[in-house]
């Protein structure tokens, strides 16, 4: 049996996040006064970077620092929980669905 690399797969995902957010969180960048300059280390946290950025929850400053909106990390943790479970229960319904066609 080969297993799934979803785990891990997951749980970098979840290093990633804890590394961008903790570098904003630790250096107190939650405001446009106490914005910190950010280079993501990893491909994972760069994608995390990104889209924290096009959902705003990363702020661009005119002097090429960033801060970190705490509200709209919210927002967008919220939606990328929602969406997760939106996908597990499609995932479930489907698993139902199959599993009670197949018996007789």
């Amino acid at each position: 049996m080969v297993a799934s690399p979803a785990p891990m797969i997951a749980a970098a995902a979840a290093r990633a996040r804890r590394r961008v957010l903790g570098a904003f969180r630790d250096a107190g960048a939650t405001s446009p006064e106490r914005a910190i300059g950010f280079q993501p280390q990893r491909r994972l946290e760069e994608k995390y970077f990104d889209a924290l950025v096009d959902f705003g929850g990363i702020v661009a400053t005119d002097k090429g620092t960033f801060w970190l909106d705490e509200a709209k990390v919210a927002q967008h943790t919220a939606r990328r929980r929602k969406r997760a479970a939106m996908i597990f229960g499609g995932v479930l319904a489907a698993t139902a669905a199959v599993l009670g066609l197949t018996q007789v």
